[in-house]
């Protein structure tokens, strides 16, 4: 007979002696929390000060640039953690407030929820409760469950979908095919002409942009000052023909570019490629296959430039 072990759950305290313990974990295994909310996180940071008072986590959504709080307690949700995800939130403009808990009262998922409701639409509000889990003298693994997730952190809504436009709609669902191709499905796609994950280096990002008939890929440089922007640019150019040679491309398609509306001398590296047709004129096959596309030459990028990255940051 097959011997089947039991699933043993346990609080989170009893894995961890002290929240602060736990939120170093987090942050070591950020992902986890990324596939839940669909955002990539960058800039992360711990205690970060924030008037009088530190929040446990601080980062920033890769593609939209929005900032995200995450607060964790051990126990029941109280009104003292109520407070503080909304002292945080207010204090450095935050978009996306994750709120974790061993266990969540009616009352403060009702709270949350009232938030997502009446707060607006780049606003969001989760609730996660988290506990540890074993099998048989397997080693504890950290699990999350989602109480409170707002509505537009869901699929799109068929209601949202209409009110968008032609072009928007043909974004949204060119960039869900493409995510899903290039093996990023738990990121939110938008409606909109460029899509952007984390290289894995802070403030420096891959993207996509598509336009009429032609679409790029890239590197997009935006650290703080234009001293380190500059420095990573010269690092890239130093190994440029290495690049092109993986990219199949000549030195000379690599575009460099300083981006439009940038104030810390952000840099930008493209290599842009010619359609036949823009997508918006495609039929649903020509957006398929221009979504293999897209995310194959992406995959060139990342493979010609990630450990190059790595070394010039």
């Amino acid at each position: 007979m097959v011997e089947i072990a039991k699933l043993k759950t346990v609080g989170i305290k009893n894995v961890f002696s002290r929240e602060e313990e736990f939120s170093d974990w987090l942050v070591e295994n950020i992902e986890l929390l990324e596939e839940k909310i669909g955002v990539e996180l960058e800039d992360i940071e711990r205690e970060y000060q924030i008037g009088s008072y530190f929040a446990d986590i601080l980062a920033r959504d890769t593609n939209s640039g929005a900032m995200v709080i995450i607060e964790n307690q051990f126990g029941k949700t109280n009104h003292d953690h109520l407070g503080k995800i909304l002292t945080y939130a207010s204090g450095v403009d935050a978009k996306i407030i994750v709120w974790i808990a061993e266990k969540f009262s009616d009352e403060h998922k009702q709270a949350l929820n009232w938030l997502n409701e009446n707060t607006g639409q780049d606003l969001g509000f989760f609730g996660f409760e988290v506990k540890a889990v074993k099998i048989g003298n397997s080693p504890y693994a950290i699990d999350f469950d989602i109480v409170v997730m707002p509505n537009q952190w869901r699929k799109i809504s068929r209601s949202a979908v209409e009110r968008l436009g032609p072009r928007q709609e043909t974004y949204l669902s060119l960039w869900n095919k493409v995510l899903k191709e290039y093996g990023k499905s738990n990121l939110r796609p938008r409606p909109q002409y460029r899509m952007v994950f984390g290289s894995g280096v802070s403030n420096v990002q891959y993207e996509w942009r598509i336009w009429g008939d032609r679409f790029a890929v890239g590197i997009y440089i935006g650290k703080p000052s234009p001293e380190e922007n500059e420095r990573i640019q010269k690092c890239l150019m130093e190994h440029i023909e290495e690049i092109a040679r993986v990219l199949a491309v000549s030195s000379e398609d690599i575009k460099w570019e300083d981006p439009l509306g940038t104030t810390r001398g952000s840099k930008r590296m493209s290599v842009y490629y010619r359609l036949e047709n823009s997508p918006f004129e495609m039929d649903e096959r020509g957006r398929n296959e221009l979504a293999k596309r897209l995310a194959l030459e992406m995959k060139k990028l990342e493979k010609a430039t990630k450990k190059i990255l790595q070394k010039c940051h």
